[in-house]
């Protein structure tokens, strides 16, 4: 797998549906501290803290563009290896980048 590649998700190894990760943006972290969800404390009595993952559903037959084929990108409080950074060119939510898991795509053409 290379850049530029044309790729969708394996269906033979997995569901016909899986998740783009992404980090969140300042913007939406600063969205979510003014919204009421924010307030207060949570179960363990500690204050709350912002989302640091966006997740993006997509559907088997989505299509996807590979910006970088081998990336470790840190997503949520830990390092990720084995991922790679695509933009959807298909579906609902074309334009949008994040990372996969390496394993669960397969090329259609280079």
């Amino acid at each position: 797998m290379r850049k530029g590649n044309v790729v969708r998700i394996n269906n033979g190894m997995w569901t016909n549906q899986a998740e783009l990760l992404r980090p969140t943006t300042w913007e939406e972290k600063e969205a979510w501290r003014e919204s009421p969800e924010s307030k207060g404390m949570n179960s363990a009595g500690e204050t709350k803290l912002p989302p640091q993952i966006v997740v993006i559903d997509i559907k088997g037959d989505d299509m996807m563009v590979v910006e970088k084929s081998r990336c470790a990108p840190i997503i949520g409080w830990s390092k990720r290896p084995g991922m790679t950074q695509v933009r959807l060119i298909t579906g609902k939510n074309i334009g949008k980048v994040g990372f996969i898991r390496r394993d669960k795509l397969v090329v259609l053409a280079k």
